[in-house]
């Protein structure tokens, strides 16, 4: 499996890969900007190790993050829409991407080889669960209240657990939910008061209303 290949510590599949679809390994610091979205390039990225975000930053320089990405997640230019606004993708730890060349999967396979296919259901799968992943953002902003956004939110991250740990520092989750940050804290005090939530650093808590 691709999301496999660093923990297996080989590289088969993709020395295999390699001789019917053109692709690299790339490793990127925290802070390094792994793509800059405007060329329109054909490439398809899989995140191998770590994570990054994916950031818009407007004309007065305030920045939202669009999507946080972490290991096995895919991304592509061809996923944006054009906007007027810069789009980059940030390593927010040490990172190491698959980049695949879109246009080299689509061909027939050369050398016939089950890899091929394997890659190309394996990023159809990616691309299913990324259509969910922005499905739940649009079910997040499209909340009228902070307080609504930020339980969206949890409720989407928990999975269904009591307690979730979110990737995010306070800023960035603002920037994430399109919402002011002291507003936020000050509905995330509400919160606990109410002993809707409880939070301790990046981990919240999840108390169910009766």
């Amino acid at each position: 499996m691709l999301e496999n290949i660093k923990e297996n510590k080989d590289f088969l599949i993709l020395d295999h890969l390699g001789k019917c679809v053109n692709t690299k390994v790339k490793s990127f610091l925290t802070g390094e900007f792994i793509q800059n979205y405007g060329g329109r390039k054909k490439i398809i990225g899989i995140l191998l190790e770590g994570s990054a975000d994916l950031k818009k930053v407007d004309i007065k320089g305030n920045e939202t993050i669009l999507e946080h990405l972490s290991k096995g997640d895919i991304f592509s230019e061809m996923f944006i829409e054009e906007l007027e606004d810069p789009i980059t993708l940030v390593a927010t730890k040490k990172t190491d991407v698959l980049l695949i060349d879109y246009l080299s999967i689509l061909r027939d396979c050369k050398v016939n080889c089950h890899y091929h296919t394997f890659v190309v259901n394996h990023i159809m799968d990616l691309m299913m669960k990324k259509t969910v992943q922005l499905n739940n953002k649009i079910a997040i902003l499209s909340n009228r209240t902070i307080r609504e956004k930020l339980l969206t939110y949890l409720k989407n991250e928990s999975g269904g657990q009591k307690k979730v740990t979110i990737p995010y520092s306070l800023q960035e989750l603002a920037d994430y939910l399109c919402v002011d940050r002291s507003a936020m804290m000050r509905e995330i005090k509400k919160l606990i008061e109410e002993k809707r939530i409880k939070k301790n650093g990046r981990v919240f808590t999840i108390y169910k209303r009766h």
